[in-house]
């Protein structure tokens, strides 16, 4: 066997494998949950459109900070250990947007349930919307929707920062 069939050769290849496989599995996932996350802000943690459609103004912001925190982190730590800790953390903060938003959870304010959520296919009169910018008692705790919408944009943040990393340990593995 010549050195293009190797061990380093099909190491390489395998690292490649495993990578693509991660991925897919990850837009798997994501096609699962990512669709929902307008639905969920709007519905649960009853944000208006424009609101939410701020949110995700905001969310390539962090996704920029938490791409280039990534470099730096793969750069002392290596780019496998970060991809893997910033998936990890992305999950766990998926996992802490429910507890957030969860009205068991310490952080719920027991007279405003999230699960009643008005209608959204109604179109709320001009009086109602004015009413709603001024905050009714069925609109979530400041602390728990500030809480929600950061780990959000934490969880999104993270969640895509590994895509630089995931393209360059791709290229390196595959020779020219």
């Amino acid at each position: 066997m010549g050195a293009a069939g190797g061990p380093l050769a099909r190491r390489a290849w395998l690292a490649a494998a495993v990578l693509v496989c991660s991925n897919v599995l990850q837009a798997w996932g994501a096609g699962m949950t990512v669709r929902f996350f307008p639905l969920y802000l709007a519905r649960e943690c009853r944000l208006s459109p424009v609101r939410v459609q701020a949110v995700y103004l905001a969310l390539p912001v962090a996704i920029s900070l938490s791409s280039s925190f990534g470099e730096r982190l793969a750069a002392s730590a290596g780019r496998v250990p970060t991809m893997a800790a910033l998936k990890a953390a992305g999950c766990l903060l998926l996992v802490g947007m429910y507890f957030a938003a969860d009205s068991s959870s310490p952080l719920a304010d027991s007279r405003q349930p999230l699960a009643a959520a008005p209608s959204l296919a109604a179109e709320p009169s001009s009086a109602a919307a004015g009413a709603s910018l001024a905050g009714s008692p069925s609109d979530p705790p400041p602390l728990r929707l500030s809480l929600t919408v950061a780990l959000f944009l934490l969880r999104g943040g993270l969640a895509n920062s590994t895509t630089p990393l995931s393209s360059a340990l791709l290229m390196d593995s595959v020779a020219p």
